[in-house]
């Protein structure tokens, strides 16, 4: 075990994913390889772990991670967003618990990113959320190579200033369900909006590309399709994201709001690739 400095606690800070479009790429037997392409937004608030030893390992996804690492304990989280709705919070917590146990344990973050991708896998949670999270920087993230860190490729586009997310969520899906919901047209139609992103790798050429994408598969089209200032919208599951320009926030989060939906206003994501911080949590608990 690694101690660190005294007194002190391994923690990480990791943001949010809503995919925009994804392609699955399963390589039975090897989920490392596993994964999928696609693109999203990374957003804040960021899901937060430190490790604690004396924590009990938990279930699901992020005790897999721990299990793969032989972490002996468990972590304490800090996760804002709700479960199941398409803010890839199950990836999320996974990465950061991941990345807490493997600063204590004295091992490399990529391989915790690599087991937190494997746990995802092997639990049916999540396909490219973790390598879009540990490999982007901020704002949009393409995926242009399925699998785990060390695996798959990542580029980032940054948000251009004075833009928002607003998301608006309702009710809870498993990705078991979407994956057995996705089909030739969701394939065929997210495999034109990368290929647009490809030729043209821009801010413009992604909101060009969702646009079209959602345009093309009825299961992507949020539940407004836009208003004044919106630039680009989208659903996942049951997580409708907005782009919008920030003094026109007002307007769709009244409208959404009166529609029944749990709205949200968020940053795109700017503090870079997530990192472990040593934090006394007496002074400063994470998950407060």
């Amino acid at each position: 075990m690694n101690q660190g400095p005294e007194g002190l606690t391994p923690c990480s800070s990791v943001p949010h994913h809503i995919t925009a479009f994804f392609i699955p790429h399963i390589v039975g037997g090897d989920p490392y390889k596993t994964g999928s392409l696609g693109a999203g937004l990374l957003v804040d608030p960021p899901a937060r772990a430190c490790f604690d030893p004396n924590a009990q390992r938990p279930e699901g996804p992020l005790g897999r991670s721990l299990e793969l690492l032989g972490a002996p304990g468990g972590v304490r989280v800090w996760e804002p967003l709700p479960p199941m709705r398409g803010y890839a919070t199950s990836a999320a917590v996974s990465l950061a618990g991941a990345l807490a146990a493997a600063a204590a344990l004295g091992r490399g973050l990529l391989a915790a990113a690599r087991e937190a991708h494997r746990a995802e896998v092997e639990e049916k949670t999540g396909l490219g959320d973790v390598l879009a999270i540990w490999g982007g920087l901020g704002g949009v993230v393409v995926r242009l190579k399925p699998g785990a860190p060390g695996e798959g490729l990542v580029e980032s586009l940054p948000v251009p200033p004075g833009l928002v997310v607003v998301t608006a969520s309702r009710g809870e899906t498993h990705t078991r369900s979407l994956l057995s919901s996705y089909g030739p047209r969701e394939r065929e139609a997210a495999s034109a909006a990368l290929r647009r992103i490809v030729r043209d790798a821009s801010f413009e050429a992604f909101v060009e590309a969702v646009s079209s994408y959602v345009a093309s598969v009825p299961s992507a089209r949020p539940p407004r399709p836009g208003g004044a200032g919106v630039l680009v919208a989208y659903r996942k599951k049951n997580v409708s994201a907005y782009l919008v320009e920030a003094d026109r926030v007002q307007d769709l989060y009244t409208q959404l709001s009166r529609d029944g939906f749990d709205v949200r206003v968020h940053r795109p994501w700017q503090g870079g690739a997530p990192v472990v911080e040593w934090i006394n949590p007496l002074y400063a608990p994470p998950w407060s």
